[in-house]
């Protein structure tokens, strides 16, 4: 089933839906060590989608001499965000208002930090090319709480 979050747009009062695609935790270099997918039709290889999206972001820092300042990316309806946390970066692929996905990611970094889990990601992404399953399904846990 996919997931879908009805949102309230103050500033015209439209309801707007957001589609959650895929949430990926990299390490810098670009190795995808966790995934999560909403969309069961996103059949895109996510080792390869995380390292393309590295790629793709690292090549703009260096186009523009900017450093990690491109956090957005739109193509057509879809939308990826990225929050650089630690030695990490955290893409989140949707469908929909920006704004309201910028607002969905940071609810699961609140509530990531409420629980402590980062400090048990961030030497994981050290040690491990993905994460330990115990540490996966507790993210995955947080993850479908901070979407719903």
């Amino acid at each position: 089933m996919i997931e879908k979050v009805l949102t309230k747009d103050h500033r015209n009062s439209q309801y707007h839906i957001i589609k959650p695609i895929v949430l990926l935790l990299n390490n810098l270099n670009g190795t995808t060590i966790f995934s999560h997918k909403f969309d069961p039709e996103f059949l895109v290889d996510t080792q390869l989608f995380g390292g393309g999206l590295t790629a793709i972001l690292q090549f703009f820092n260096e186009l523009f001499k900017t450093e990690n300042t491109v956090d957005v990316v739109k193509i057509n309806d879809y939308s990826c965000i990225k929050i650089r946390i630690q030695n990490m970066n955290l893409f989140y692929v949707f469908i929909g208002n920006e704004n309201q996905g910028y607002e969905q990611l940071v609810s699961l970094i609140i509530n990531l930090n409420k629980d402590n889990i980062w400090n048990l990601i961030t030497p994981a992404t050290i040690k491990f090319l993905q994460l330990p399953d115990s540490l996966s399904s507790v993210l995955r846990e947080i993850i479908e709480f901070s979407f719903i």
